[in-house]
Order: structure tokens, then C-alpha cells, then sequence
């Protein structure tokens, strides 16, 4: 033992030492080349940048955890049908669903409930109240996903008892930031939410922006408050067991997993079916993980994402057989050099081991650089923003993840592109390249190889070039056909009633007036209102559509959204309508 541990050591730095000598030959050989390296540099900058940039906006959109305490543990938990909206299929779940579930589960240390709020807010009660977005949480959010506020403290146990008795508030870390100036004092202070005076008990850290990918919570108010600060009735009510608006996240126990867990609900959700038939029927409780249940939200995000990625490793390819190419077209310049170091002793793997440290400093070098080819790209996807005043944002960003997936991409390349070029190169023939000197003539497998190499890289790259223009002429063609009405000439303006606790009447009263008044405006034509922007991610909601006399296939689901309009809507737009005789039937 005294003897084998000094050896060990010995040879660790003997391997080390051979490591940095083959780094430093590694690097004046490609100094002495400088065309050759500035080649494929390039190449696997551009392949390896794209794969960043991909990543960190599918990261982005899927893939980055929650930004709570030990987020694999956490799922997400709740009621749904078979009947699926646009394909999506979501979790939501009822105030009485959730009671229902927290207390029958013990799959789960804790289930936490919570909806997101746009409302009126103003730092200071007497001040006016400008656009933000926070959410109504059940008393244990903080506790069961593991956050701990920066300053004062999080909702008590009694706080989640009694609708609308506790008006206090968490703020979020921006806003504490913006619109508090980052004063510690703000404990105690008093603003104003939709009409209601909140006292503040607390600021959330700065990673805990909320629970959703795009959304950042700017405050956190107790779920007991919903009937308060809810414009709608039914939509605040926590008694209405078929008002579904609540997200669920539970953290499983130790040792129970995901399959126990839903096996569990399962049998909750039957007993529910039986209990409350006239709104649970044919509903079912279920879990997912936290990428399933985003996947399932949003599916165009899933293709999009499996798009781009299929395209940045074709062109991650394309770059690293082009530096195969480069390699292999230098392997016949470079078999005296491989022939000789043989002649002297050198062995055929300290040979390979040589030639795949060349292509690792080359892959590191393009690895660098694509960082600043995918940060280019992320630059583009974040000039992606949704036209609104609420905090919805992408945060792509260059975080860790992102540098490891950069790292790990480059290696990977180095494998690809380097290591068959350094077989073939240890393969030389000793005899054959001292006889010939130095004219030294590729063998028929090798000029093979090299026409496969360039085979294939011409035909992923035709491939690409096809499908960039027919997505070009795509979106081309969707441009010139424009939205299906004029955009010339047309001015929008949004209002929010709630905002100032205006009633129903209130707002209809004053839409009216504001209508009445523009079309005396000199030089507007026309006035029209709408719930939302046509061809937006906005609707009223969603209905069952049934055209008469047609049958939707098995499977296939017949909900629309719907946008309700003034009388003068085509007036205002010029929107052309189609002619039908056949009587759409709502069901």
C-alpha cells in the first residue's frame, strides 16, 4: 500500500505532463496552418452556436425546471377530460377539487393551489393604479415548494382559512425593485390591489418569479382573497365546484412515485365521479411531470422545438463533416510526419491520442465562438415580445445550462469529426510512406471515405437549403395574404374597466361613451369594439360548435374560441365574411 499509492501518483502526473505535451504540439500545428483552422473554427462555430441558441429558447419554453427548492419532486396535479381544446390538455381543478385532493392524497407532502390575477396596482393607496399581474396562492405555496422570502415572511397557516379576512401581500422581487425603490422599510406599508387595501408581509427572493415559464408573479396574495379581487364572481368563487381555474403542484414523499402517485388519484377522482355526478362526470384527476404538463398545455411548442432542433443538428453535422473533410484531405500531407514519429518509437495510440487532442482544441476553439454565434441568436428570440403591459416575457438567457449543453456539444463534435480521421492516420503503413517519400497518394478506402464525407455533406446541405426556402415562400405567401382585413389606417386602444372596480353597467356605459365620442373625432371613419384582436391568443373563451347537419370524426374535437364584436366590427376592419347556408348551433 505505501509503494502503490506514490506509483499512482506518479503516473497521474506522467499522463498529465504527455496531456500538455500533446496541447502545445496540438497548438503549433495548427498555428502552422493558420487557413486550415480558421476553416473549421468557423464551420463548427456556426454548427455548435445554433445548437446553443436552439437549447437556450427550448429552455427557455420546455425544458428549464421550476425555480423552487429540489423541482424534480414537484408535479402537477389535476382535473381533466378526454375532450381535448386545440389539442391541449390542461390541469385545472376547482377550490373544492383542490380541498378534495390535499386532504385524501398521501402520495404528497404538501399540494399547493394557486391562479394567476391581472389587476389594478398601486404602491401607494391614493395613487392611480397602473397594469400588473400577481397570483392568488393557497398558505402553503411557499412552504411546500421550498422559498423563503428575502425579507419578512411568507403566509400563515390562518391566513388560508377565512375568504377575504387576511389582506396581505408577498412582492415579488422586481416590483419591490421598481416600484419601492428596493427599500427594506416596505414591511408594514399599505397599497392597493383591484380596489382593496393589502398590507405587505414579505418580498419573494429574486429566482422565484412565480410558477410559470413565461409569467413573473409581481405579488403574492392569499387564495382566500380571490372573492375580493376577482372581477367575476364565479371565477373568484372558492365554493363552485365547476369553477376550474386553479393550478395544483404537489411534492411527492420519499419513495412514492409518479405511478403510485397516479394510481391514488385515480381512485379520488372515481370516488369524486360518484359523489358530485352532476359536474365530475366523465372528469379524471391526473399527474404529470412538470415537462409533461407544459407539453401537453402547449403542443405547438413541443413541434417547434423538435423542429429547430432537428434543424440545428442537421446543420451541427454539415459543419463537422466538413471538418472531417478538411482532416482527411490532410492525411496524406501528415503521413511522413505519423510515419516517422512511429520510426522513433512513438506508439500508434500516443499517435491517436495526439490527432484527437487536435480536434478537441479545435472543437473548444469552435466551441468559443459559437457562444458568440449563439448568443447572437439568442438576441434574435428575444426581440420575440407579446404586445401587452403585463410582465409576460421569454427569459432566454446564457446560464449554465446552456454552457454545459455548449460544452458537451463541442466534445461530442470533436468525437465525430475527429476520431475516424485519427484511426486512419495510425493506420499508416511505415514502409510504404518511407518508400514513397513525400509524395504520398491516397489509398482507394480512404479517397472512399472522403467521397462519402462530401457526399453526405452536400445532401443535408441541399436538404436545408430546400427547406429554409419553402419556409421562406411560406411565410412570404402568409405575409402578402395579410390578416384578412385592412391594418392600414387602423388604430387600437385597450381599456380595462376593473382596473377602477368598475361594475358592469359602469363599463358598458362608459364603452359606450368613449365609441361615441371617437366617432367625432375629425377624420375617423368608423369606431368598432372588440373582446380582443383577431388572429391574437386572445378569445373570450372557448365553445362547443357544432355546424347542422355535420358529424366531427372520432376523436377529433369541435371547440372554437370566440371574440364578440360591435355591430359596426366590419365597418371598422373592412373583414371580409363568408357566405353560408348552413346554420352554425351552439351545444
Amino acid at each position: 500500500m505505501p509503494v502503490k499509492e506514490p506509483t499512482q501518483t506518479l503516473w497521474g502526473l506522467v499522463w498529465l505532463e504527455r496531456l500538455w505535451q500533446d496541447v502545445r504540439y496540438g497548438c503549433r500545428t495548427l498555428a502552422a496552418s493558420p487557413g486550415f483552422a480558421a476553416v473549421a473554427v468557423l464551420s463548427l462555430a456556426i454548427g455548435i452556436g445554433a445548437n446553443c441558441a436552439i437549447f437556450s429558447f427550448a429552455d427557455a419554453l420546455l425544458l428549464r425546471p421550476l425555480p423552487v427548492a429540489r423541482p424534480g419532486e414537484v408535479l402537477t396535479v389535476g382535473s381533466t377530460t378526454s375532450v381535448e381544446a386545440f389539442g391541449a390538455s390542461s390541469l385545472i381543478s376547482s377550490y373544492p377539487d383542490y380541498v378534495d385532493i390535499r386532504d385524501r392524497s398521501k402520495s404528497f407532502e404538501g399540494l399547493a393551489a394557486f391562479t394567476y390575477l391581472t389587476a389594478g396596482f398601486a404602491a401607494d393607496p391614493t395613487s392611480a393604479p397602473k397594469l400588473k399581474m400577481g397570483m392568488l396562492a393557497s398558505g402553503n405555496l411557499f412552504t411546500v415548494m421550498g422559498v423563503e422570502p428575502t425579507f419578512g415572511r411568507g403566509f400563515r397557516p390562518e391566513e388560508d382559512q377565512i375568504p377575504g379576512r387576511d389582506a396581505v401581500v408577498v412582492l415579488g422581487r422586481a416590483l419591490w425593485e421598481q416600484e419601492f425603490g428596493s427599500d427594506p422599510a416596505v414591511l408594514g406599508r399599505r397599497l392597493r390591489i383591484n380596489g382593496n387595501e393589502l398590507t405587505v408581509i414579505g418580498v419573494a427572493p429574486s429566482e422565484f418569479t412565480g410558477m410559470d415559464q413565461y409569467v413573473r408573479s409581481d405579488f403574492f396574495v392569499p387564495l382566500m382573497m380571490s372573492p375580493r379581487l376577482m372581477s367575476d364572481p364565479k371565477t373568484g368563487s372558492l365554493e363552485a365546484r365547476d369553477a376550474r381555474n386553479l393550478q395544483i403542484k404537489g411534492r411527492l414523499r420519499p419513495g412514492v412515485t409518479q405511478a403510485a402517485a397516479q394510481a391514488e388519484l385515480t381512485t379520488i377522482a372515481a370516488d369524486l365521479e360518484r359523489a358530485y355526478p352532476d359536474v365530475d362526470k366523465n372528469r379524471r384527476l391526473a399527474v404529470r411531470t412538470e415537462l409533461q404538463a407544459r407539453m401537453a398545455e402547449d403542443p405547438p411548442d413541443a413541434t417547434l422545438i423538435a423542429m429547430l432542433s432537428t434543424l440545428a443538428l442537421a446543420v451541427l453535422l454539415v459543419a463537422c463533416a466538413n471538418v472531417a473533410g478538411l482532416l482527411t484531405s490532410r492525411a496524406p500531407a501528415r503521413a511522413r510526419e505519423m510515419a516517422l514519429r512511429l520510426a522513433i518509437g512513438a506508439g500508434r495510440g500516443r499517435l491517436a491520442r495526439q490527432l484527437v487532442t487536435e480536434s478537441l482544441l479545435l472543437a473548444l476553439t469552435g466551441g468559443i465562438a459559437g457562444l458568440g454565434v449563439g448568443y447572437a441568436g439568442m438576441t434574435l428570440f428575444r426581440q420575440i415580445e407579446l404586445p401587452t403591459d403585463l410582465p409576460i416575457t421569454l427569459s432566454i438567457q446564457m446560464d449554465r445550462r446552456a454552457l454545459a449543453v455548449s460544452l458537451i456539444v463541442a466534445v461530442a463534435s470533436a468525437v465525430i469529426f475527429g476520431l475516424v480521421p485519427a484511426i486512419q492516420a495510425t493506420r499508416t503503413d511505415l514502409t510504404a510512406v518511407m518508400k514513397a517519400g513525400d509524395s504520398v497518394a491516397p489509398g482507394r478506402r480512404r479517397r472512399w471515405g472522403r467521397a462519402v464525407l462530401v457526399g453526405g455533406q452536400i445532401a443535408v446541405s441541399v436538404v436545408l437549403l430546400v427547406i429554409a426556402l419553402f419556409m421562406y415562400r411560406g411565410f412570404r405567401q402568409q405575409l402578402a395574404g395579410g390578416p384578412g382585413y385592412r391594418i392600414d389606417h387602423l388604430l387600437m386602444m385597450s381599456f380595462d374597466p376593473t382596473l377602477l372596480r368598475y361594475t358592469d353597467v359602469q363599463s358598458t356605459q362608459f364603452f359606450e361613451q368613449v365609441a361615441e365620442r371617437s366617432r367625432d373625432v375629425p377624420g375617423v371613419r368608423a369606431v368598432t369594439m372588440s373582446t380582443s384582436v383577431p388572429m391574437s391568443n386572445d378569445s373570450l373563451g372557448s365553445e362547443t360548435l357544432v355546424p347542422e347537419g355535420f358529424q366531427f370524426p372520432p376523436g377529433k374535437d369541435n371547440i372554437t374560441s370566440t371574440r364578440w364584436g360591435s355591430r359596426f366590427w366590419r365597418d371598422g376592419t373592412s373583414a371580409a365574411t363568408i357566405p353560408s347556408t348552413r346554420r352554425a348551433s351552439r351545444s
